[in-house]
């Protein structure tokens, strides 16, 4: 049973903008358009070092740009690692350019000095200590925000795309242990996962939005009461109209391939490693798993062959 869903959008810092005087971007737009506004929005001192960053962005959101790039993880069957391809390269290079091109997002480095330096840890922390104009993040960043010292002045705008406008969707689900001897108490609480309470509860708390597409449109989740400064929750749900979930393969164990893509994204972000070389990497070493898999399961080898027209020996 589903348990919540979220899709991310570009949060704002409207106070940064006001003192600036920059208008607050708006949606529908492109990363071509955002940048000269994250340029803009990034300040620096009089030594040069950057105090503010026009984004912040976790890089674990590195499936939703290869999507806007019109990439893929996999081949549509699953039987293969695509992380090579020219669109998934073009993908993470923007990630890449964003920090080391057009210096309006912090490097690993960069991150680091600024939490020995105070902001605290987490790119949510530095956005709430206005150390950035705009990030990339989901409405659950409310669970954090909301506690804020210094409550903020919030906007949300749909995030920019590529080539393709799609955003990445995901969320949470329940599930039962069949084993359980307390598998049928823990039906009853899927039910209750299901009812408009528990969907309205999870509106209200803003971890994300509740399981259910037909409540988030009560007027209570649009407009709660309890925070009336939230006039964004409309945002929020415009965007999921075009999210996707992040693509798996049953070829393959996924947390092996978390293991590797990160590894060799770290390699990237940190600009020890090219982009090209470190998803050929990533490609080749997730090639050389979904072998391993299929050596030692027959029913995951015969539906392999099935899909290819290939024997495995």
């Amino acid at each position: 049973m589903g348990t919540n869903v979220s899709v991310n959008a570009i949060w704002i810092n409207k106070k940064l903008f006001d003192q600036d005087h920059v208008p607050y971007p708006k949606g529908p737009w492109t990363w071509k358009q955002f940048i000269p506004i994250a340029e803009k929005m990034t300040k620096r001192d009089s030594t040069g070092r950057i105090v503010q960053y026009g984004l912040l962005c976790d890089w674990y959101n590195w499936p939703q740009f290869i999507m806007q790039w019109g990439g893929s993880i996999y081949s549509p069957d699953g039987t293969s690692c695509t992380l090579d391809s020219p669109q998934c390269i073009a993908a993470i290079q923007f990630m890449h350019d964003l920090i080391y091109k057009y210096h309006v997002m912090p490097s690993p480095v960069e991150q680091a000095a600024a939490t020995a330096g105070g902001w605290g840890s987490g790119t949510i922390s530095f956005f709430a200590a206005d150390k950035g104009a705009m990030a990339l993040g989901g409405r659950w960043w409310l669970c954090t925000l909301r506690q804020n010292s210094v409550p903020m002045d919030l906007g949300v705008v749909p995030c920019p795309f590529g080539p393709k406008r799609v955003y990445l969707g995901y969320g949470k689900a329940t599930l039962i242990n069949k084993n359980s001897p307390k598998r049928y108490e823990a039906l009853n609480f899927l039910k209750y996962e299901a009812s408009k309470a528990y969907s309205n509860l999870i509106c209200h708390q803003a971890d994300g939005f509740g399981p259910i597409k037909a409540d988030i449109h009560d007027p209570i989740v649009l407009h709660d009461p309890a925070f009336p400064q939230e006039n964004y929750n409309q945002v929020w749900i415009n965007v999921m109209k075009y999210a996707q979930p992040e693509q798996i393969s049953p070829f393959v164990n996924g947390n092996t391939v978390t293991i590797i893509i990160n590894k060799q994204m770290d390699l990237i972000q940190g600009n020890e490693k090219s982009v090209p070389d470190a998803m050929r990497t990533a490609t080749q070493q997730i090639n050389e798993e979904i072998q391993k898999t299929i050596a030692i399961d027959p029913t995951l080898r015969m539906r392999y062959e099935k899909l290819t027209g290939r024997t495995v020996n």
